[in-house]
Parts: C-alpha cells; structure tokens; sequence
C-alpha cells in the first residue's frame, strides 16, 4: 500500500475543492490562508461558495484514527453541521473497517465520506 502524507492530502484535496469552484482555506498549504477556528478545534480545510459551506477534516492513519485528539475534534466539528454547513471526512482506506460503528459511538454524522 502506498501511503500519502498527511500534508499532501490536504493540499490535494484543497486542490480539489478549489477546482468544484470553491473558496478553500486549508492548513499548511503553501498560498493559501488558514480555516478559521470551529469552536475549540481547527478543521485540515474549509471550502466555501455561496450559500454553502464544507468543513473537511482529514484521517491519514488508524493511529490518527486511535488518538483521542480524533474524537474531540471531529465531535466538535459535527456540532458545526447546519443546513449550509456539511462535515466531510477524507478517510485513509485502512481506517475504514469499523468506521461507521465508531462514528455511531462518537455520535458523529459525516455528510460525505471520501476514502483515499
């Protein structure tokens, strides 16, 4: 398996939502300014257009999946979830047995679960 890191991904996918024509501000990308803060946590991007705003937080490995950090941010980040706001979760394909449960667990609801 090849393994991408945590800092590409962001860039990638800041790339990506760039290109589906929003306005992205994402975490140590080179030119681009930083997501502001949700509540006490910092999402890895937040993508806006009018009338809509994604907030993308990235999960590169099953230990970052396991850390405690996890959970408390992506919680805090569910909170977020409004009628123009969306929670996206890029997921490293080997966090994905199980996901679903521990999200139940968390009481976490992803309105889009990109696997990488």
């Amino acid at each position: 398996m090849i393994r991408i890191s945590r800092h590409e991904l962001v860039n990638r996918w800041a790339m990506t939502y760039g290109e589906d024509g929003y306005e992205v501000r994402a975490l140590d990308v080179a030119g681009l300014v930083p997501p502001g803060p949700v509540g006490p946590v910092m999402p890895d991007i937040e993508a806006t257009k009018p009338g809509g705003r994604v907030l993308v937080q990235i999960i590169d490995s099953l230990e970052a999946l396991d850390a405690p950090r996890t959970r408390y941010q992506l919680r805090a980040l569910d909170a977020a979830r409004s009628s123009d706001t969306r929670l996206h979760l890029v997921v490293a394909a080997e966090c994905m047995e199980g996901l679903k449960d521990r999200m139940q667990r968390w009481n976490v609801r992803a309105d889009v679960v990109h696997v990488t």
